[in-house]
């Protein structure tokens, strides 16, 4: 890939982007990171664009779907 050839060619030593939200462009930049990485360049991709980091988000309604979940089966073990 010329622009990953470049890269070393340019001597980089970090890369930046903003982390993206959708899965298609979380795979691709998985692809980028590990690429890069493995060539020993750094790799600085922080949650800039939106209020809220939408991986906190998923966990915490995880956590909370179970707890919702622990509470119905504690409710249904008292009737």
């Amino acid at each position: 890939m010329v622009y990953f050839s470049g890269l070393l060619q340019w001597n980089v030593k970090k890369i930046c982007f903003e982390y993206d939200t959708d899965p298609y462009y979380q795979a691709l930049d998985m692809k980028v990171k590990n690429y890069v990485s493995s060539a020993g360049i750094e790799v600085f991709s922080p949650v800039s664009h939106t209020l809220f980091n939408p991986a906190d988000i998923i966990q915490k309604d995880e956590m909370d779907r179970r707890i919702r979940e622990l509470t119905i089966e504690l409710n249904n073990d008292r009737q």
